[in-house]
């Protein structure tokens, strides 16, 4: 019974090291239907054969508009799954056996927001513990102005924009205020904001 247990074990592990090594090509290629139901799998390879040949990689999706895999590398992609939605991803590593996905999917109209969601490489939902997301308030630089103060209490909408970094562990997020509030307005809080905050990952989470 022991001997059995343990070969069970050392299976479960084997199987989620070879789970865990797999490309992003893989991984975008497995994606299921309820993460990007536009394209189904053969699309999804046509997408990556056109990139690997050095085409563009767009085809026809299930709405007859276009989408377009803008980069894909062996840790990372970004797709133009529509023309006002992207989808991006990136695998992180947990330790040296096991690494997770980080996917952002943005919706823009004209000011975009995002979602940032994690899953195994086997695209199981996993519960967002790794990133506890960025409040607008944090974008405010720390300026005594009572401008600054006035425009803070003023602020009702919180449309925040992630971003992944192709080559590196990071994520930015990005105000997108300035997308729907008046252009004078905006002009008067703009010195009060950050630009971007900045974030890396420790093998655990996404960190100022």
């Amino acid at each position: 019974m022991k001997k059995s247990l343990f070969f069970s074990y050392i299976f479960i592990f084997l199987f989620s090291v070879s789970v865990s090594a797999q490309t992003m090509e893989q991984l975008f290629i497995s994606m299921p239907d309820s993460l990007l139901p536009l394209l189904n799998q053969e699309k999804k390879v046509e997408l990556t054969e056109h990139l690997k040949n050095g085409q563009e990689g767009k085809v026809v999706n299930k709405l007859q508009g276009e989408t377009v895999l803008i980069a894909l590398t062996d840790t990372y992609f970004f797709l133009q799954s529509t023309q006002q939605t992207t989808l991006e991803a990136k695998v992180l590593p947990i330790n040296e056996y096991y690494n997770i996905i980080c996917l952002i999917k943005t919706c823009c109209g004209p000011a975009c927001e995002s979602q940032v969601s994690f899953y195994t490489p086997d695209w199981k939902p996993l519960n967002n513990t790794y990133f506890k997301g960025t409040k607008p308030e944090e974008f405010f630089n720390d300026i005594s102005s009572e401008e600054c103060k006035i425009k803070k209490a003023q602020i009702d909408l919180s449309t925040i924009q992630y971003k992944l970094e192709k080559d590196s562990d990071r994520l930015t997020a990005s105000f997108t205020l300035k997308y729907y509030w008046n252009k004078e307005e905006y002009e008067k809080i703009a010195p009060c904001l950050q630009e971007y905050i900045s974030y890396s990952w420790q093998g655990n989470g996404f960190y100022r």
